[in-house]
């Protein structure tokens, strides 16, 4: 699970965290409500379902953009992942396209080996704009010695590595691969491969089009896909697949869905025959990515109830919480405008986004982020019954001093 990220210098992400980073995972574990009633603000995790909010423009959808940018570097390398997915370079990607390098720093707690680690990489590029990794480390969390542990540091690709395997005088050949991908790739390095296996298998969903509208059937292909796409287009591929694969199992998936869906029609079929609209083809698809019978780690969503009904919203927003409490080695990070989809959620599990200025006296802004935990006002409303998303319509999580209606 990821406990915290912070990114520096990509897109509008100038210095942008959430979650707990470096020694703070020895301060996570503290009852926060003991910390908060001693006037400090406790450092909080990300939680398993974690919905990110905030106005336009403030950095939510940045930072999915960066984490999936970093996924896609341990697995192509940082050159490949600068042209993909309609990114137009590296030079492009940092901030105002300013010199500075891009960097990442990671928390995160491994179900298999149960572990938590600390992950830094930083990537650079040369005069001609070719990027490479400039610095990377990964630390072992050691709790009851209260201590860090490092499992592998490179400069410039040339370092140590020491995980099950130790290797003093350590090597990347490519200098855009990063050596989580080069060691990661190995199981004779078991926390690297664990980490990953994690980070390459994060998944980042957005079930509809850039305008709005939801994606539409697949292009013709042929046979099944295991997995949906992010844009959720295959829908027919992945239903192919797991009926052929095992009909009993496709069944009873198809069943539950069909409880949860209003009609409670036959709706595989449905889809098949294009019988479904937009928002419930969206729903579905959304339903079924809750049904994998091999999950991905992390589900990165954004903005899930767009052009959804309230209907359809309430059941997403009760399958979302399913989800996370049947599925605890899967973490749910979301993004939404809808207040409805924060009813059911906790302080601790929502992070507000606004934008501030990065420093006094400069123009240049930066995507800033809160728990709503944090603020022991939230936590005395929320304990009195009162929901988050009432809080949020009510203006509770609108920056100080900000007046807009």
């Amino acid at each position: 699970m990821l406990l915290g990220i912070r990114v520096r210098n990509f897109e509008m992400l100038r210095d942008t965290r959430v979650g707990v980073l470096g020694e703070e995972v020895f301060a996570s574990t503290d009852d926060p409500e003991r910390v908060l009633a001693a006037g400090l603000v406790p450092p909080l995790p990300l939680e398993p379902l974690t919905a990110l909010i905030g106005r336009n423009d403030t950095g939510k959808s940045s930072l999915f953009h960066a984490m999936r940018f970093l996924s896609d570097t341990v697995r192509h390398g940082v050159r490949f992942a600068s042209t993909l997915h309609g990114r137009k370079g590296f030079t492009h990607l940092r901030s105002n396209g300013g010199p500075d390098p891009v960097a990442f720093d990671l928390a995160i707690r491994l179900s298999e080996p149960n572990e938590t680690l600390l992950y830094r990489v930083v990537f650079d590029c040369d005069r001609f704009g070719r990027p490479y990794v400039s610095e990377e480390e990964l630390l072992r969390v050691d709790f009851t010695a209260r201590t860090t542990i490092p499992v592998m540091r490179l400069d410039h690709g040339r370092g140590q590595v020491d995980d099950g395997t130790s290797v003093p005088d350590a090597g990347v050949g490519n200098e855009d691969a990063t050596g989580l991908g080069t060691f990661g790739a190995l199981v004779n390095h078991p926390l690297l491969h664990a980490l990953h296996t994690t980070l390459t298998r994060w998944f980042f969903c957005d079930f509809q089009q850039p305008d709005g509208t939801p994606a539409s059937a697949s292009p013709p292909s042929s046979g099944g896909h295991r997995h949906l796409a992010p844009d959720g287009a295959n829908v027919e591929n992945v239903l192919l697949f797991h009926r052929e694969a095992d009909p009993k199992a496709f069944e009873a998936v198809m069943a539950r869905i069909r409880e949860k869906m209003p009609g409670r029609r036959p709706i595989d079929r449905a889809v098949l025959d294009g019988k479904v609209s937009g928002a419930s083809r969206r729903l579905f698809t959304y339903l079924l990515m809750l049904e994998d019978p091999r999950p991905r780690p992390l589900l990165c969503i954004d903005n899930p109830d767009e052009g959804l009904h309230h209907e359809l919203v309430d059941i997403l927003a009760e399958e979302l919480r399913a989800y996370s409490l049947r599925r605890p080695d899967v973490q749910i990070l979301f993004t939404t405008h809808n207040p409805y989809l924060l009813e059911s959620m906790s302080p601790d599990e929502v992070w507000v986004f606004e934008r501030k200025p990065l420093d006094q006296g400069t123009e240049k802004d930066t995507a800033s982020a809160r728990c709503a935990g944090a603020d022991p006002v939230v936590r005395s409303m929320y304990a009195e019954g009162i929901g988050m998303g009432s809080m949020w319509y009510s203006g509770h999580f609108d920056p100080e001093g900000d007046d807009a209606s």
